[in-house]
């Protein structure tokens, strides 16, 4: 994770960019052992990227989110949590779910203090 910000936040200065919120990680599909993810900045406009990364977008809409403070190991709790009442009221997924990390974890006293929100895009 700290490679992958750090190479995204290479990018973004050298493409004169700027966070317009929290760092994500949006899962694409999850089974036992595997991830499909990409680690993601949102920003506010298009920029000039280097070949290796790339722009997407995530329309906004109606959305189902947790929040999971602790450390981020446990965040399989909440991720579990928000899937079974994905399945309970019969929700469609219209976008890949993803991670926003609220806080810093250089500004807090440790994990138990950490901030994931975790959010499903719905119709």
């Amino acid at each position: 994770y700290e490679m992958a910000y750090g190479k995204l936040g290479e990018a973004l200065a050298q493409a004169k960019g700027e966070m317009n919120g929290a760092p994500m990680f949006i899962v694409h599909e999850y089974k036992e052992g595997s991830m499909d993810a990409e680690f993601a900045f949102p920003i506010a406009d298009s920029i000039a990227l280097d070949t290796s990364f790339h722009l997407g977008f995530i329309p906004g809409g109606i959305a189902l989110s947790a929040l999971h403070v602790g450390p981020y190991e446990t965040t399989a709790i909440t991720w579990e949590k928000l899937d079974d009442h994905v399945m309970k009221h019969g929700f469609q997924i219209r976008h890949s779910p993803y991670e926003a990390y609220i806080n810093d974890p250089a500004d807090v006293s440790g994990p138990e203090e950490y901030e994931t929100l975790i959010v499903y895009p719905i119709e």
